[in-house]
């Protein structure tokens, strides 16, 4: 609903609104410039709830560093930029990696999907740290 409250809406003019007949659709006057976020969102918040909606960062890449074997539901990721993220779905997999390239994206509803570099397929996530 968020996306839905940040629409800026045109604004009727008071002449507009005492003026326009009972039937007769009210006549928007030009419409305010939407607010501009203060800052630009920095690729450390990305996963951070509240993140403002304006130059937000889409997608991360990183490291997962040392040997990677795989994981299960809830297995935990810490990063090569300190980030910590988990997995939220059920999946698992076994692999034999080091050092792998772990790209994270946003998905639909807020949720992240994580893409390492060798493994067939996407791993949905939560930021923790």
């Amino acid at each position: 609903m968020a996306c839905y409250d940040s629409i800026p809406l045109p604004q009727i003019s008071a002449e507009n609104r005492g003026n326009a007949a009972p039937n007769e659709p009210l006549r928007p006057t030009t419409a305010a410039p939407a607010p501009q976020a203060a800052e630009a969102a920095k690729p450390g918040d990305f996963g951070l709830e509240n993140q403002p909606r304006a130059g937000r960062v889409e997608e991360i890449v990183s490291r997962i560093p040392g040997p990677f074997e795989g994981w299960d539901p809830k297995t935990r990721f810490r990063l090569e930029n300190g980030q910590l993220w988990k997995v939220v779905d059920g999946s698992r997999a076994s692999y034999s990696l080091q050092n792998p390239v772990a790209h994270i994206r946003r998905a639909l509803l807020g949720s992240f999907l994580m893409e390492i570099d060798g493994v067939a397929q996407l791993i949905r996530v939560r930021r923790v740290e």
